[in-house]
């Protein structure tokens, strides 16, 4: 079983003020007919769910995609908020994760839907069998789900460890946020109680946490709780958490690659989206943090990850992508100061156009890896 992780953020480089409303029409059709087109062990994923704690709306899904809107209506990395007067306006309309490599025999296995809508899923929801690599339609279904934690709930757990904890006592199960109580933690005694469903016993943990007894156990009435997955966090009790915080688990071993045509690689993704309210640059950024479990009997050779991105910069027929390797980094950007001028369907040159436009408030949008996959000799591959 091989491990990786890496972290990755989305950055916006935001104007002074001056937007133009416009009303888009629904586009594509109800994702509900998914369901009936495409058939698989397991349903599409239909769970979504918002970063709404900063200058950014991004919507992230359990469909192996982000910034998608999947029943239809366009992007949804609203980059920034604007007042309640203007419709939201996108910078990104659909992203998704890639990721392809060789078994023993060179047999290419991948994982790389686009639109979902329109081609149909590569991911599916849930954890896989360590033993077997598979996956259920009930365990599908049970996992179809995506849990939050704020930032309250970790100030309120914390002051629970100061009455209680530290007292040396147990803190009272109703003392203990939901979010906190209920967050799929490895060993979790009140998961079951609210789910209905038990957590696997998994070698390599689910859900990150502070574990302020060491034991290995997500317990919260011991004084444990969520955390960012990263070694450097655990070591701290009071390190600074994000205001906002989600985790999910998704597969592509749970029915047909109908996306890519591929044959699965039997991966499991634990995935973290968070966000910080601040007063500096961070209030225009979102984070992202994916960990790959191979849960194939055999080592993946060759292997490429990437995120498959459709900029959509208020009007996405004028924009621009550039790169920067030695920054691990890509960035979307307008082709003059005017988002949308001398293009027709767009809404700063045409009132009824059929997109929304930024016109003369047009950000600049950043895609970073900031922690990235390391080689066998622990150095960062970075982007090729």
């Amino acid at each position: 079983m091989t491990r990786l992780t890496f972290l990755l953020c989305v950055f916006t480089i935001i104007p002074g003020y001056s937007v133009y409303s416009h009303s888009s029409e629904n586009i594509g059709d109800d994702y509900l007919a998914l369901q009936s087109v495409y058939r698989s062990d397991c349903a599409p994923p239909l769970t979504y769910a918002d970063l709404t704690v900063n200058n950014i709306r991004a919507r992230i899904t359990t469909g192996g995609d982000k910034w998608f809107d999947m029943y239809g209506r366009g992007g949804r990395y609203y980059a920034p908020v604007l007042p309640p007067q203007h419709e939201p306006i996108s910078a990104i309309d659909y992203a998704g994760l890639w990721i392809g490599g060789l078994d023993e025999e060179s047999n290419l296995k991948l994982a790389a839907q686009n639109n979902r809508l329109q081609n149909g899923s590569d991911w599916f929801t849930g954890p896989l069998s360590e033993l077997t690599g598979e996956t259920s339609f009930d365990k599908c279904r049970d996992w179809d789900r995506i849990f939050e934690i704020r930032s309250e709930d970790i100030e309120a757990q914390r002051i629970n460890i100061t009455e209680y904890t530290i007292q040396g006592l147990s803190i009272p199960e109703d003392k203990i946020p939901d979010n906190v109580k209920y967050w799929p933690g490895i060993g979790n005694p009140f998961f079951s109680q609210e789910y209905g469903f038990d957590l696997p016993q998994s070698t390599q943990g689910m859900a990150p946490f502070f574990d302020y007894t060491g034991n290995g156990i997500y317990d919260p009435a011991t004084g444990d709780f969520p955390i960012i997955g990263n070694q450097n966090c655990q070591s701290d009790i009071n390190v600074r958490l994000p205001d906002q915080m989600y985790w999910w688990v998704i597969n592509d071993a749970g029915g047909i690659h109908q996306g890519s045509g591929g044959d699965p690689l039997h991966m499991e993704i634990r995935s973290q989206a968070f966000a910080f309210e601040s007063n500096s640059e961070v209030n225009d950024v979102t984070f992202y943090r994916y960990e790959f479990l191979n849960r194939s009997p055999y080592m993946l050779d060759s292997t490429y990850f990437g995120l498959f991105v459709v900029p959509a910069l208020g009007c996405p027929l004028d924009d621009y992508i550039g790169s920067k390797p030695e920054l691990d980094m890509m960035y979307i950007y307008n082709e003059n100061a005017i988002d949308g001028s001398f293009v027709p369907r767009c809404s700063c040159s045409t009132p009824d156009g059929d997109f929304a436009t930024y016109c003369d408030f047009v950000p600049a949008v950043g895609i970073q890896f900031l922690d990235g996959i390391k080689d066998v000799g622990g150095d960062a591959l970075g982007m090729s």
